[in-house]
């Protein structure tokens, strides 16, 4: 059997995963000689009054194990299929590497500089208005993400 409980915790409370299995499984019913795995999946903070408190998600098991979540990544043997990444951006370098975990050897292409050049482009275009098209804040290792907070957009007056 599996059973899902939401509880509410004091912040020192939701710290103590004996307490919480505790606490869920006095809410579900269930003899804690029963229990066979826990696992909790959520803990969230509700800071809406006084006390705080820590909404936590836990799922019991009962005469059954919890699923694992620790997934090794396993490396195989690469295909002859050429694959091209455009942008090492997030979702670039993110794509490469599921590539190299299912045996892929996956091709990069960036149109900007490397991050540690990027900063210069970057300071030029902040302090001297002069953009270089190549590599600026959109363009370049690690994406827009690198020197902004993601969005496309740019603080330069040109």
């Amino acid at each position: 059997m599996i059973k899902k409980i939401n509880i509410k915790l004091l912040p020192q409370e939701a710290q103590d995963d004996n307490l919480v299995v505790k606490y869920a499984l006095e809410k579900a019913q269930i003899k804690k000689s029963d229990l066979t795995d826990f696992l909790i999946t959520k803990k969230s903070i509700d800071s809406r009054r006084i006390p705080v408190k820590i909404d936590v998600s836990i799922t019991l098991y009962v005469g059954e194990k919890a699923p694992s979540l620790y997934n090794p990544i396993k490396f195989t043997k690469a295909h002859n299929d050429k694959i091209v990444i455009v942008g090492m951006g997030p979702a670039g370098v993110f794509a490469a590497l599921k590539l190299l975990e299912c045996g892929y050897t996956p091709i990069l292409i960036e149109r900007g500089e490397k991050v540690e050049d990027r900063r210069k482009s970057v300071a030029t275009m902040i302090r001297e208005n002069k953009i270089n098209e190549e590599s600026n804040y959109c363009y370049g290792e690690g994406g827009a993400g690198a020197f902004s907070d993601g969005k496309l957009f740019t603080r330069s007056k040109k």
